[in-house]
């Protein structure tokens, strides 16, 4: 299915929000906010409240508790995300370029099968892009919305205990901090959650200092050909005190064109209105058919300030440096700030600026975030 390949960058999930926040408020996990324990997604009736608590509207958050055929008779919850992309490049070797276009149309319901067993599915629409609009018209006759709908999370989450839990399915690997950003270096140029949504075994083991994972993954039948690839992974998060955690990540996968390695180690620190981000990672990648191997760094620096609970600015620095045959370097400096208006409607607006060895990019970016559960 090519659609998934050209168009999964655009539908991510938005973790970014929460990020800045839970670590500066002492939360030590996803799980107190959202149902799934990757975290994103669904929120749970806490994460709906504090949704409602830091919005600028406000109010208060009174769960009403129906039992339809529409909610499976209360097991089943039902969200919609959605997202809309305003992009004006002030200065590239191209000149000024603006476009408007959908970035985000989930649709995602979770089943509560009992206490320890849960169910979930997420439906993303893709977005047309300005290819298919203007220049390859038949390209653009067979992309209507229904033909654009592909199955990006399907999981089954078990859990033995509140320590101990298993998760089987498709979704994007839960690794790194997973910004919201799919261009992120530590992202886009690990392929971490962008091009690919593996078959996935995962277990977790939770304590209150410790969040440990453990993955095995298989390429699921709509990836590309290019992306199918098997391996394993863990990712190993540990909270030394409150406000702070350190978390270290490894990966082997191996592909039909190119098998990979990765190293990396992340932080999280808050305190007040201040929260700070960092990820630094390291890529091994060999191509199979050339046998061609080059080594890869790429890092992240993010620092938040709420200066009121609904509005927050940032600063934001990465870097990505690529060795031979492949040789790139870029660096990246971002300006941010968001707006929550309420628990259903956020506005971002971020400025850009990207260097490499040849060129200059200024991008201004407008988003507005959606929502409905």
């Amino acid at each position: 299915m090519k659609i998934f390949l050209t168009f999964i960058i655009f539908a991510q999930i938005q973790l970014a929000h929460a990020y800045p926040n839970y670590i500066r408020l002492n939360y030590n996990s996803c799980i107190a906010c959202h149902q799934s324990i990757e975290g994103g997604g669904p929120l749970t009736s806490y994460g709906k409240g504090i949704a409602f608590a830091e919005s600028y509207s406000r109010g208060d958050y009174n769960p009403e508790k129906k039992t339809t055929p529409f909610n499976f008779n209360g097991k089943m919850e039902h969200s919609i995300e959605s997202r809309l992309m305003v992009l004006d490049r002030l200065y590239d070797y191209s000149g000024s370029k603006q476009r408007i276009f959908p970035m985000q149309l989930d649709y995602s319901n979770v089943i509560k099968w009992d206490k320890s067993l849960r169910q979930e599915v997420t439906f993303a629409v893709a977005p047309n892009t300005a290819r298919q609009k203007g220049i390859d018209s038949e390209t653009a006759k067979k992309s209507s919305w229904t033909n654009r709908i592909y199955l990006r999370t399907f999981k089954l989450d078990y859990s033995m205990d509140k320590y101990n839990r298993f998760v089987i399915g498709g979704s994007n690997l839960p690794l790194g901090l997973r910004l919201i950003d799919h261009t992120a270096y530590v992202r886009e140029r690990n392929r971490l959650g962008v091009t690919d949504v593996p078959i996935q075994a995962q277990y977790w083991r939770l304590s209150k200092e410790w969040q440990q994972s453990y993955i095995l993954f298989t390429p699921n039948p709509s990836d590309n050909i290019t992306n199918k690839e098997v391996g394993v992974a863990t990712k190993q998060e540990f909270l030394p005190m409150t406000n702070f955690s350190l978390g270290t990540q490894a990966l082997v996968a191996s592909g039909k064109s190119i098998n990979r390695g990765l190293l990396g180690i992340f932080t999280k620190w808050g305190s007040g209105p201040i929260a700070l981000l960092s990820e630094v990672d390291y890529t091994k990648r060999e191509l199979v058919d050339s046998r061609i191997k080059f080594d890869q760094w790429a890092t992240l620096l993010e620092a938040h300030y709420n200066i009121k609970e609904y509005f927050r600015t940032s600063l934001g620095f990465q870097s990505l440096n690529v060795n031979n045959p492949f040789g790139d370097k870029e660096e990246l400096y971002t300006f941010n700030n968001e707006f929550k208006y309420s628990s259903h409607l956020s506005f971002i607006i971020e400025y850009r600026q990207k260097s490499t060895y040849t060129l200059l990019e200024k991008t201004l970016f407008g988003q507005v975030f959606l929502n409905w559960w």
